[in-house]
């Protein structure tokens, strides 16, 4: 066994690796040539947590969202007074506001005082002009940490249309943005050297003092690839962008259509200007034509300070999965937008650049955790090179190991002192490529303390088998957390939590089977929680969960499985719950969880005439409370009164919709028996309906599941509402098994009715 080095800052992938001082700058350095079985390569941590030196209010998701209110009218004010009828709202709650017209900067996210029932205004706000009957406010205290005071300073949130300059076209854009409701977007198809083509007044003709602050952070989205040198960020002395104090020399982008967050120094470095009036776009020493620079919330930020790179949390720990009570410890947040004030930090629920990620229309993603003002802490990252596209891949592994024998990747070691006391948190910036893949080639791999935020895909598993991650504590911010993709099977996940605020899915399958995941904890996205699906002709099957926690606040199903995935199992304790569309859905085979608490609509979306099913044993935690949940109907355990003896349990079968006809009845597997060739076999089972003739009901035997037994065996219910034993009897002339089944359907077009099955008695003779 050998041991290597990876060091992001200080490392070099033309090194040896063999030591700190030799080490490899990314993983793709560790070559196939050089590692093999049983290596560990150890990988520098990423800094550790700081104190922001300030207390901020974190607020979990409500059990009932709020809803959106529209507002009346806007004044032309600072801070600006809303008129919205009944909005029921306090002082201090946190409010987003969308779609108000003429008095555009009221949009966006901000803290209010209460004025009267109809009014409240906008901390920290100026107004434009007076807004009229358009748009919405939303409060959304579980989407924002809010600070007790700032710590950064807004330059501004670009709300406003800037001012051209040099025959440029500037326009508002109400498609792309971070924060409010809009970014500003710069065209110039040619320009000059060093020129001035946007600039926006700030501080109302009087100079702003941004002398404390040494950095400018903000988002940029750029229709146009940029290279070094070719734009800057200026902020000005005057009110037209001519005197330029502070220069922010915009770094390469190669990617387009994606926002990336940046965090950049002064040219020359030193503190910003005391006295800045405006802020402008300008073209850099070798200039670049543009179809598009979008620029949205531009703040100025100190150089140890809180920027929009930063992950918040309240976790104190440089290194932390699970807590001693089995849950996990608070993850890593990334921040979307920081408030005009500096005090309500928007938790980013998706990096991607659809404008609906950003609007309030639904739930998804935000903080799921305790309601408590706490001491709050930030961490940075180690910034990988921005791609290009969602399938570039920005690290891979590169050999395997073999049985007993993996390649072990392992985060959070101190260069200083090589002790793994730390994490490594890797931030991909734009939503792009994959944060690290395991390819076909790749086997047998063990990483741990390894974390991702904003890639397409944290961790991508294509085609990749048999690796093991012992430890994942955030995968956040991505379009998926953790992607295993085209039959990546027998992969194992020893701890992963908080796979939170992605995109799209928190883990998806399509299609693996055959992996297990350990502790899995604290899946709430902005899209589905866990994505079980697969292709035209096979499924995802057979992963199994144990210890899969809280499954909530995504803005979509908790678990989906799709195109034939079954023999999937999940095992609690677990909660799915403020899940926006339903708890589960199912469009496949059986699939099954244990002992999960369940809210809002436990189950829909199952593909109709599939009869795929969910099994929930001590269902909502109560234990022997069982449902089956399948498309247009579900059977439960009961043990009320409905009961045909006073113990235990019988099953309730109701069909939910007409659908389930005698063509297709909703239908309970009750006994498989062993039978002994040419002996008589005699079922018998107590059946009830609630309706006499709109529903009916039959004890089964299918025919040909055993030689002898060539038709169905059927006893039919009654039409009447009491309990009736029903008797069906059959001689196999093998030996063998034959299931007996139950089955309840739809007579007649009327309220929907049930079917109870108790007492069985089985004997051959």
């Amino acid at each position: 066994m050998a041991i290597y080095y990876i060091d992001y800052v200080n490392g070099l992938d033309a090194n040896n690796g063999s030591s700190w001082a030799l080490a490899w700058k990314t993983i793709n350095g560790a070559v196939a040539a050089t590692i093999g079985p049983g290596d560990v390569i150890r990988i520098a941590k990423s800094p550790a947590p700081t104190s922001l030196g300030i207390t901020a209010q974190w607020t979990g998701v409500p059990a009932t969202l709020p809803t959106s209110l529209p507002i009346t009218s806007s004044t032309n004010a600072g801070p600006i007074n809303v008129n919205c009828v009944g909005h029921g709202y306090v002082t201090g709650d946190i409010i987003y506001i969308q779609d108000h017209t003429v008095n555009l900067t009221a949009n966006g996210t901000w803290t209010i005082t209460y004025v009267g029932v109809d009014n409240f205004t906008l901390d920290g706000s100026t107004g434009i002009g007076v807004g009229g009957a358009t748009g919405t406010c939303t409060k959304i205290p579980w989407l924002t940490v809010k600070l007790t005071s700032a710590l950064t300073k807004t330059i501004t949130r670009a709300e406003q249309v800037w001012t051209v300059a040099n025959t440029s076209t500037v326009t508002l854009d109400t498609a792309q943005f971070k924060e409010g409701d809009a970014s500003v977007k710069i065209v110039k198809a040619a320009p000059a050297n060093s020129t001035l083509y946007a600039y926006f007044q700030i501080g109302g003709g009087a100079g702003v003092n941004f002398s404390a602050y040494q950095t400018v952070s903000f988002w940029i989205y750029n229709a146009t690839a940029i290279l070094a040198g070719q734009w800057n960020l200026c902020l000005c002395s005057d009110t037209a962008g001519a005197v330029v104090v502070d220069t922010i020399p915009i770094t390469a982008i190669p990617c387009t259509t994606f926002w990336t967050a940046l965090n950049i120094a002064r040219t020359g470095g030193g503190n910003l200007g005391a006295s800045i009036q405006s802020v402008a776009l300008y073209s850099g020493a070798t200039a670049g034509a543009t179809t598009g620079i979008y620029l949205d919330n531009i703040v100025a930020c100190t150089t140890s300070g809180l920027n929009l790179q930063s992950l918040i949390s309240k976790n104190t720990l440089a290194q932390g999965s699970m807590s001693a009570t089995g849950y996990a410890n608070e993850g890593w947040y990334a921040i979307q937008s920081i408030s005009e004030d500096g005090k309500c930090l928007r938790i980013d629920s998706s990096p991607t650049f659809a404008i609906a990620n950003y609007r309030i229309t639904a739930n998804g993603a935000g903080y799921s955790g305790a309601t408590e003002t706490v001491t709050t802490y930030k961490r940075e990252t180690i910034k990988t090179n921005l791609v290009a596209t969602q399938t570039t891949v920005v690290q891979q592994i590169q050999d395997s190991g073999t049985p007993g024998n993996n390649i072990q990747y392992q985060g959070g070691y101190d260069t200083g002192t090589t002790t793994q006391n730390g994490e490594t948190f890797y931030d991909g910036l734009n939503n792009a490529g994959y944060g690290l893949q395991f390819s076909s080639t790749n086997s047998y791999n063990t990483i741990n303390y390894l974390n991702f935020y904003k890639y397409s895909s944290g961790l991508y598993f294509y085609t990749s088998s048999n690796n093991t991650v012992t430890t994942c504590t955030c995968a956040m911010s991505n379009d998926v957390g953790i992607y295993l993709y085209n039959s990546s099977y027998n992969n194992t996940f020893g701890t992963v939590v908080n796979i939170n605020n992605n995109g799209s899915y928190g883990i998806t399958f399509n299609p693996s089977t055959n992996n297990i995941f350990n502790n899995v904890y604290s899946i709430n996205n902005n899209g589905r929680g866990l994505n079980v699906s697969g292709v035209v002709g096979g499924g995802s099957n057979s992963n199994i969960f144990y210890n899969l926690g809280h499954i909530s606040n995504n803005n979509n199903y908790a678990v989906i499985f799709s195109s034939g995935s079954a023999e999937n199992k999940f095992w609690g304790p677990g909660e799915f719950s403020n899940n926006t569309t339903a708890c589960i859905g199912s469009n496949s085979g059986l699939n099954y969880f244990n002992n999960f608490t369940m809210s809002g609509t436990e189950f829909s979306g199952a593909l109709p005439f599939a009869n795929g099913r969910i099994y929930s044993t001590n269902h909502d935690g109560t234990l022997g409370n069982h449902y089956i949940f399948t498309d247009y109907g579900v059977i439960v355990s009961d043990s009320g009164a409905d009961r045909h003896t006073a113990s235990g349990i019988c099953w309730k079968l109701s069909p939910t919709d007409t659908s389930r006809s005698i063509n297709y009845p909703l239908e309970l597997k009750v006994a498989t028996i062993a039978c002994v060739a040419g002996t008589l076999v005699t079922v018998k089972a107590w059946i009830k309906k609630s309706h006499a003739t709109d529903i009916a009901a039959q004890l089964i035997c299918r025919g040909r599941q055993i030689a002898g037994v060539d038709s169905d065996v059927i006893a039919t219910k009654a039409s009447d509402t009491s309990y009736e034993q029903l008797t069906i009897t059959f001689t196999p002339t093998v030996a063998g098994v034959v299931d007996i089944i139950v089955i309840a359907y739809w007579v007649a077009n009327a309220a929907t009715q049930s079917v109870w099955v108790d007492d069985m008695t089985i004997t051959q003779v």
